[in-house]
């Protein structure tokens, strides 16, 4: 049996483009090597910076305020839900009166599963935890979200252990 083989013709234009496109790719690539390797030889972070831009560009996308932002120009961001549940945790776990906390980000609300060690000013503690989790929501500009608190162990001291 015979074995056929199927020509097909390109644009030279095109071949020329791909070729082009390929090339910008290994250089970026090697650049961004280059740039490890002198971070690798101890160089200073301000001489990385002035070869390639990064925290100048980092900075300047930082900076963005909602105002800078207008309708020839967006920014299209999107927040991982990870970054949601530990920012609630975090917001939570400043409170004195708590011991462990984990967040659940489903697409409609945030509940927190919380553990506390005090039981005197339970409420006000609940109530507390629930205003520290939409007080940071608001802080980093999210959008409003139901947040549930489940208390789910309460720790109390008791006297009659051994120290």
């Amino acid at each position: 049996m015979l074995r056929q083989r199927v020509l097909t013709r390109s644009f030279p234009l095109a071949r020329v483009a791909a070729d082009g496109l390929v090339l910008i790719f290994a250089l970026v690539l090697v650049w961004g090597g280059a740039m490890l390797v002198l971070l690798a030889f101890k160089a200073s972070p301000d001489t990385i910076n002035g070869l390639s831009g990064y925290r100048t560009a980092y900075d300047y996308l930082a900076g963005l305020e909602a105002q800078d932002v207008t309708a020839s120009t967006r920014l299209i961001a999107d927040v991982n839900p990870r970054v949601i549940q530990r920012m609630a945790d975090i917001a939570v776990l400043d409170h004195p009166a708590v011991i462990a906390a984990r967040a659940r980000y489903a697409t409609d609300d945030l509940t927190l599963d919380v553990s506390a060690g005090r039981a005197d000013e339970l409420a006000a503690t609940l109530y507390d935890l629930h205003q520290r989790a939409c007080d940071s929501l608001a802080r980093h500009e999210l959008p409003p979200l139901p947040v549930n608190i489940t208390l789910v162990r309460l720790e109390q001291e008791t006297r009659r252990e051994l120290q």
